[in-house]
Order: structure tokens, then sequence, then C-alpha cells
């Protein structure tokens, strides 16, 4: 036994040594193995990403074969009918078979339609299909799953092609269906021929006259045709007339007749006919007394059993014809045969309805001599009178007229200056209704009027106002015309009155030759007696300025009032003018207009409202008002928004305008701006901003003045520091330098416990 033992210090045995050499190297190969360790990793992830890139691991495309397969095409129903598909159920039935191996990758139908016939729908399961060329062309793509491909030997699902037939279709049409394999031709169905059957039955009904009276013969002609292509079987026309009418002949004799209260069925069964065959019926009738006033409409039409009609709305016909219901007179006073120019008269024109139903669309026109012009009218009916004006070409509508009911309409005319020698006019009304009746009523000799020429004298007074207030100075122009056709005389006389709380100021009477007389104390009525002769047309005119009475009681009127007269004048209607004004308070014009804003100091990026406040506290309207907002530059238009008028932005100019228009007293507007400090703010401002209000005439007012402070936009730097924040070629450096050093923070601790284990305590 080996009692020998190691005493401190002793040298460590031969195998120890060697261990701790071992250790030693293997610490000082560790950093290259890990570098070799993450340059092997970053090789072996490029080769598999490479991998994964490479065609040979991507999906793998389908190959088209040389597959066997048919394709068959057939109609329903056999024979096609003209017209629309929903009335017809015409269609094309697509069916493709596969015979043999390998499934297709892609496969295709299309069809191209004959001429005449158009796709409605298509109906078809795991079959995508397209509608092309105006309803003519149609190509299908099959979508189906594989696990609904069909067994070799079977068909895929049909293709179902709903169609419309034309008219103008072909007696026999031919086409085929196609099919694409892999986008390439392959084969087209058996050709496909399809016969039409269809009929085009049309008539029409043509009518002698479009008026008549009671008893007048009105003659009918029925003319029917069948266009084809098929032929026309069990053919009947039905002509329906009211029992108003007395049937006087019938040619070819009506098969039969029924009848009711109102109406009678005449029948003619026409049998059957061929293409392009053509023939007539006619037939005589006349109004009965029930048909007064009426217009009178009957229907025809042609049909044949259990077919189908290529076009039904020519298998209708129609005409209509008025009885004659409505009367008119016209007439004047007896005792106006002879008038002077100026000198007026009314004529009366009477409408009434002596038909059995009421008449519509009633229109009363006049056309009247140019020698006389229209100075108003009155239109009654029953107990409504309406007043209106009209020129010499007059027109009137009174709607609806009820049977036995009456209308009066009463002109009033003139004879004009156009007159200068002595003229007979005569005159005619015409009275319209609905659709077409017409009636003119002439005036007898009785009632020719002769004018004859004259002087007359039109008055006009005005001072261009419509209120006035208390101590006023109102001036008013008068103007004094001949609208006659002769000349006056010299010496007529004027005479102004100023009234009802008006005090005569001055008078410019200009050139004209007068002779003053005063006539009231109070100075308020002035005569003239003017020299002047007045041509026709000639006119004078003068002004003259009164006060309004500071006393006068607001609420009433002023009065002013003129009277001319030429000693020849006939007729004084017009000589007077008189000009009133509603005497008012004082006006005041006052606004309340403020602007606010919701901050005062602002950066880039960050928004600032302003809000408008203007009101109407005076009592006049404003006309043509309109607020007007200029932001600086550095201020960009976010939303703007008024309670009333119209708002518009103009972005490049940083304007903002509200056409408000006219606001009353007491009315309020509210307009809101919302605004944004664009990036153009590069150095601080402090900015002041005022919005404007303007109006008619020539008005402007300024809101207050707000003020607001604009931070720069500045480069970032810290104030006071100069230290800007990192550019993003700072952060990639660290990012490189991160990537760099991480293998090496990943092997720190190995080297901490390299050391360890190559430096073992010391016993």
């Amino acid at each position: 036994m080996d009692t020998t033992q190691e005493t401190p210090g002793q040298a460590p045995e031969e195998g120890e040594i060697k261990r701790t050499r071992l250790v030693r190297m293997a610490w000082k190969l560790l950093p290259i193995f890990g570098a070799l360790l993450l340059s092997g990793g970053m090789l072996a992830a490029w080769f598999t990403g490479m991998a994964w890139a490479s065609p040979v691991n991507q999906e793998p495309q389908p190959i088209a074969a040389a597959a066997q397969f048919d394709i068959f095409k057939s109609n329903d129903p056999p024979k096609f009918i003209v017209g629309l598909a929903k009335d017809t159920g015409n269609r094309y039935i697509i069916s493709v078979r596969i015979n043999s191996g390998p499934y297709p990758a892609l496969m295709n139908v299309k069809d191209t339609l004959p001429s005449g016939i158009t796709i409605s729908d298509v109906q078809a399961t795991d079959w995508s299909c397209g509608i092309f060329s105006n309803q003519t062309q149609l190509s299908c793509t099959y979508n189906g799953q594989p696990v609904d491909y069909p067994d070799f030997g079977q068909a895929y699902p049909i293709i179902e092609v709903y169609l419309n037939v034309a008219s103008n279709v072909a007696p026999q049409v031919t086409n085929h269906a196609s099919l694409y394999i892999d986008g390439n031709f392959f084969i087209d169905s058996s050709p496909l021929f399809t016969d039409i059957d269809s009929v085009d039955l049309r008539i029409k009904k043509i009518i002698s006259r479009q008026f008549a009276d009671v008893g007048e013969i009105v003659d009918y002609s029925i003319q029917y045709y069948n266009s084809g292509p098929a032929l026309a079987t069990n053919v009947k026309v039905v002509d329906v007339i009211p029992t108003s009418m007395r049937i006087i002949s019938v040619n070819p004799a009506t098969t039969s007749q029924t009848s009711t209260s109102t109406l009678k069925y005449m029948t003619w069964q026409i049998g059957n006919f061929g293409t392009n065959f053509t023939n007539t019926i006619t037939m005589a009738a006349s109004p009965l007394q029930s048909a007064s006033g009426r217009l009178i409409s009957n229907n025809v039409t042609i049909s044949s059993d259990n077919q189908s009609d290529s076009n039904t709305l020519n298998n209708t016909a129609s005409a209509s014809f008025s009885v004659s219901g409505l009367n008119i007179i016209k007439t004047k006073p007896a005792a106006i045969d002879y008038i002077k120019v100026g000198e007026p008269f009314t004529y009366t024109i009477r409408v009434e309805n002596n038909g059995s139903s009421s008449a519509s669309s009633v229109v009363i026109s006049d056309i009247f001599d140019p020698g006389l012009s229209v100075t108003g009218a009155k239109l009654t009916i029953g107990t409504t009178v309406t007043r209106f004006t009209s020129g010499n070409n007059l027109s009137r509508s009174i709607g609806t007229l009820p049977a036995g009911g009456v209308a009066l309409l009463d002109v009033g005319v003139r004879g004009n200056s156009t007159v200068t020698q002595p003229i007979t006019v005569t005159n005619m009304a015409t009275v319209r209704a609905s659709p077409s009746i017409v009636r003119t009523s002439n005036i007898t000799a009785t009632g020719v009027v002769t004018i004859t020429p004259a002087a007359d004298f039109y008055v006009l007074n005005t001072d261009g106002l419509t209120s006035v207030t208390p101590g006023q100075l109102v001036t008013y122009t008068v103007t004094i015309q001949n609208i006659g056709s002769t000349i006056t005389h010299t010496n007529f006389l004027v005479t102004d009155t100023l009234a009802a709380y008006l005090d005569f100021a001055s008078v410019n009477l200009g050139t004209l030759v007068y002779t003053p007389t005063f006539i009231s104390s109070d100075n308020r009525v002035h005569v003239w007696q003017i020299g002047e002769k007045l041509a026709p047309n000639g006119a004078i005119s003068y002004k003259i300025t009164g006060k309004v009475q500071t006393n006068a009681p607001v609420g009433n009127y002023t009065n002013h009032r003129v009277f001319a007269r030429s000693p020849d004048e006939k007729y004084l209607g017009n000589n007077t003018a008189v000009d009133q004004n509603l005497i008012t308070v004082q006006p005041t014009q006052d606004y309340n207009f403020v602007l606010k804003i919701d901050r005062t100091r602002v950066e880039v990026g960050e928004g600032i409202h302003f809000g408008i406040t203007l009101s109407n506290i005076g009592t006049t309207i404003p006309v043509n008002a309109k607020v007007t907002d200029i932001f600086p530059a550095v201020l960009d238009i976010v939303d703007a928004e008024t309670s009333v008028g119209t708002l518009t932005t103009n972005a490049s100019t940083r304007t903002v305008t509200v056409n408000i228009g006219s606001f009353s007293p007491g009315q309020t507007i509210q307009i809101s701006i919302s605004t944004k400090v664009n990036a153009t703010a590069t150095t601080s401002a402090v900015y002041e901003h005022t919005s404007v209000l303007t109006f008619n005439p020539n008005v402007t007012i300024d809101s207050n003045t707000v003020e607001f402070s604009v931070l720069a936009a500045g480069t970032g730097v810290l104030p006071g520091t100069g230290i800007g924040p990192p550019s993003p070629q700072h952060y990639s450096r660290i990012s490189l330098a991160a990537v760099l050093l991480l293998p090496f923070a990943l092997l720190l601790p190995l080297v901490v416990l390299g050391r360890k284990w190559s430096n073992p305590p010391k016993p």
C-alpha cells in the first residue's frame, strides 16, 4: 500500500498538467470556433433561402394533354318564338363531354349568336361566363374543383343560354359553339339549325276629320297587316266605340256586335292569312247629341290565337275627334261707335260650354288692332274674379269649364297715338280646348268702332322712395306726356298739391313758361298754366320739393297729387298721378361684429380657430352683405362653415368669403373657421387679423383685431445647446456596431468560465 502523500508546494502530477494545458488551448481556440460557427450558420441560412426560391420547390403547374372531348349544342323549344326570353323561354343548351384523360388545366367554351338573337341570361354551374359585343357573344371558363371533375365518358355541367329573339330575325338561323383546351381551339359543335315561329300583326285607324258637329258624318278606315314570317291563324279585329256615336255603314259587315251602356263592341272574325297580307275595313258614323262638347275616341285591336306576335305595340290603334260644345260671343257697349284717341271702352268676351261634359284646357285668345292699347282685363267665372294685364296679343287660360259653365272676359282698351287719321277697327276672339277644339267669334257690323285722333295726357309723379322720416326733404319729379296722336292746345293747366304732412319747400320749373297762381293759404297747392304745345309723345317735366312735417305721425302716409288737362281731352283717367310714402322712424345702421380666437400662441402643425359673430342691431337691412377673411401665408384653411349665406374658400389666396345677401334687424350670423400653422413659419412672428364686412352702397366695416404668435419651424436643435437629435445615419452606424459585437457579447460568459477553469483554486 502506497502511503505517499503530496505535501504543500509539491509539483502537480503529470496528468493534471496535461489537463490544464488542454483547457488553456481550448480557451485560445474558442473565439475562432465561435466565429466559424456564426459564419457557418449564416451560410446555411443563405443556402436554405436559395433552395426555397428554386423553381424546383415551387407549386407544379398543370400540363395540358391532348385529352379527347366532344361539344354538343341544342335548342329549346325546337322552334324559337319571337320575343323576350322571359316570355318565350327560348334557350341554347351547350354540353361538353370528356372521353379520356388527362384533365385540362384550362377549358373554355365560346359562342357567337346569329343576327337578330341576343343573350338575356346565362345559367351554368362551375362555369364562369361573360357576355360581350352587344349581348351577342358568350365566353365561359370551367372553374370546378378537381373533386367535381366528371368521370371519363361523362359530361361537365350544361350551359343554358336564354335568348331574346327580334322580329327581324331570319326565318331560320344556324350557328355552333366552339371548345378551347388550354387556350387553343379544339373542336366545334355540329351546326345547329333553328326555325323561327312568329307573326307580326299590325293595325292602323284613319279618321276623316278632327272636329265635327252633332249629326255630321265621320269616316273611319281600319287597315290591318301580317308582316310574318309565320301564317297568322284565327285572326280577330275588335273595334270599341262610344254609344254616343250612331253607326251609319260598315264594310265588310261585322261578325258580331255587343253593347254596354256606354260602349259598343264590333267584332270581325278574319280567319287565317299569311305573310304580307293586307286588308281594310271601312265605317261611317256620326255623333249624337250626347256627344256634344266631348272628345270621341275609340280603339281597335287585332289578335290571333295561340301565336306569338313579334311586336304587340302595333296591335292597337286609336282615332279621336272633337264634338263642338263650346261657344264664344264678343260684344262692346252699344253706345261706343266713335271714340277719340285716349278714350277707353270695354270688350266683353263670353264663353259658354253647351256640351254635356266639362271642357278641359280652355284658353281664350284675342289679337287687338294696333290702333288699340289694352289697359287691363278681368276674368269672371262664377263668383271668382281675376284681374290681369296684357298686351295686344291676349291669351288667358281658364282651365276646365264645366258643362253649362260660362266665363266672362272683360278687356279694357283705348285708342293710342298710332291713330293719326280716323280708322275703323273690328276684332275677333278665339276659344280653344283640349285636345284641338277651336271656336272663333267675329264682331258683327254693330261691333265696329271708329277711332279719331286726339291729344291725351299721361302724368307720372315719383320721388323714388317708399318711406320717409319726419323733417326729411322729399323731391318729386313730375312728367306730363302727350300719348295721344295730335298736338295739344296751349295754356293747359297743371295743378300740383302737397297734402298730408308735407310743406312746400322749393320748385324747379326749368325753362317752362308758366304763370304761378297761389291758391291755398297753407302754400301747398300750386297751379301752373303751361304755354308750350306738346306734340304726340312729347313731354315736359319739373321738380317740386316738400318737407315732411316734424310732428308727422309715424305710420301715416304723405301724399303728393298732380293733375294735368288739355282742353280737347275727353278721357281723363290717366291725367292724375299720386305718390304716397309711409312715415317711419329715422333708420339706424348698427352692427355687432366680433372676432375671437381660441389660442394666442401656436407652433408649426398646431391649429387655431377663428369665430365670428355678426349681429344686426340696427333698423336697416343691408344689401349684398359679405364677410371676407384673408389669412397670413403661415396659416392653411382646414375647415369653415356659416349659419347663414354661401361660404367659399380659396386655398391659394387663403381667403374665406361668406356671401350673406341681406339679413334683417335682430338677426345673428355665426361663422367658424379652422386653420393650421404650416411649415412656411420659419421665423417666430406676431400676427394681427381682422374680418371685413361689406355691403351696398360701398360700406365697409371692420371687426375687432385679434393677435396671435406663431413659433418658428426650427431645425430641431435644443435651445441653447446646439445639440440636435440623432440622424438616421447615426442610427445606422449604431445598428451595424451592435450586429458586429453581438457574437463577442455571446462569447463573454464562455471567456469568464474559461479563465475560471484555467486557473483552478490552489489548495
